[in-house]
């Protein structure tokens, strides 16, 4: 955050809101990808250990600098799609870079609706107990 005081002291006034950094992280050059441990040697063992069918993408990486320094853009560039599986990648590879490889890599499970989501809840709940009374009145008849 100190390489970012400078330049956020010579914007002006209107632009100094915490949206200023979004503009700004483009010109901060990320630290150095973290040496391959023994636990993760290459970029298919991580991509395994995330889970979340991410290992097919692997072959898609020459190298780990190559997939620690890749941005979204390009990684979209490469194929690796729907964008929430992109996210999910970013999302490890960062946390990774920052613990220096010091972090248990897991699948984090992606949550499940129960009953069609929040919004819907009330509507198809009473669509199912609908249809339970029709098929409990059928069953009397």
């Amino acid at each position: 955050m100190q390489s970012l005081r400078p330049c956020i002291m010579r914007l002006p006034v209107h632009v100094t809101r915490p949206t200023a950094a979004r503009f700004l992280h483009h010109t901060i050059t990320p630290p150095p990808p973290p040496a391959a441990t023994t636990e993760v040697g290459d970029v298919g063992t991580f991509l395994t250990k995330i889970g979340r069918g991410t290992a097919e993408h692997a072959p898609k990486f020459t190298s780990w600098e190559n997939f620690f320094e890749a941005t979204s853009q390009q990684l979209k560039e490469l194929g690796i799609e729907p964008p929430r599986t992109r996210r999910y990648i970013i999302r490890w590879r960062e946390t990774f870079r920052r613990a220096q490889g010091n972090v248990k890599l897991f699948e984090q499970k992606r949550g499940v609706k129960v009953d069609g989501g929040e919004r819907r809840v009330k509507m198809v709940r009473a669509k199912r107990y609908q249809e339970e009374r029709k098929a409990a009145a059928e069953k009397a008849r």
